[in-house]
């Protein structure tokens, strides 16, 4: 089996786009799991924000009852 240099070149840069392929598909992949992981505690701290302002205004209403 004889192997030619154009046969060799083919073949590695093939196997080097796959490789580069496969790390931005991971990439992306990995980017998208961040940003869904970004967006749940961006909405967990809007809860959190809606329920301490809730509790803030009962809290001066009550303060405005004593008052």
């Amino acid at each position: 089996m004889h192997c030619t240099h154009n046969t060799f070149r083919s073949k590695h840069t093939s196997s080097v786009l796959h490789c580069q392929n496969y790390v931005q598909v991971e990439g992306t992949a990995r980017s998208r799991n961040e940003i869904a992981a970004m967006r749940e505690r961006v909405a967990t701290l809007r809860r959190e924000v809606n329920r301490l302002d809730v509790k803030m205004k009962e809290d001066l209403g009550n303060l405005d009852n004593e008052i």
